[in-house]
């Protein structure tokens, strides 16, 4: 899960990055909004693929 965090914060920085230097102020806001709604999108898929996968793990208590 970290992976993913650190993974969505890195990308959105080269993200920014590339459109501010490579496609002006537009081009940077629009790359911005994108990759935030695919990093939203991911963040929330990975939670709840550990929660299914940490709920259908047994404990020891039962």
């Amino acid at each position: 899960m970290l992976g993913v965090v650190v993974l969505g914060g890195v990308s959105l920085v080269v993200s920014i990055a590339t459109g501010l230097f490579l496609s002006g102020m537009i081009g940077g806001i629009v790359a911005w909004l994108w990759f935030g709604v695919v990093i939203a999108w991911l963040l929330l898929w990975g939670t709840r693929l550990a929660v299914r996968a940490s709920a259908a793990r047994p404990t020891l208590a039962g």
